[in-house]
């Protein structure tokens, strides 16, 4: 009888085994994300969404960027620039938090660019003109 069980056991922890195994080889066990990163990925990544690095929440960035359409489709050329400038300046992140009042930062014509293009997708409008 005892034989019976230890095989019921034995065959429960190879079933378990199996389907660990299984998910692991699906990607749930890599560590990292299972999906490409989204265009809002990218920019807090680079920028930790304007945040100090110590107040820096990944998810409420991506959260946030979705939600108030930071980095459109249609503005993917400005969105590579700034990454690009903040990969050019990687410690920028940190210099922001600095408060020195005479600091320029590094990455402000960039951001600016990405904004400009982002709220121009937002209104439908382009800066400087009249909405026809």
């Amino acid at each position: 009888m005892l034989g019976i069980m230890w095989l019921g056991v034995r065959q429960a922890l190879a079933l378990t085994a199996a389907t660990t195994c299984a998910w692991c080889a699906l990607g749930a066990c890599s560590g990292g994300y299972p999906l490409p990163p989204t265009a809002c990925d990218e920019y807090c990544n680079a920028t930790l969404g304007d945040y100090c690095p110590d107040y820096y929440d990944p998810a409420g960035c991506v959260s946030a960027c979705e939600e108030n359409h930071v980095a459109p489709p249609e503005c993917r050329k400005e969105l590579d620039v700034l990454i690009n400038c903040y990969q050019q300046h990687p410690d920028e992140t940190s210099a922001r938090c600095r408060f020195t009042p005479d600091r320029i930062a590094a990455c402000a014509t960039e951001t600016y660019l990405l904004q400009t293009c982002a709220n121009t997708q937002k209104s439908g409008t382009v800066p400087g003109y009249p909405n026809r």
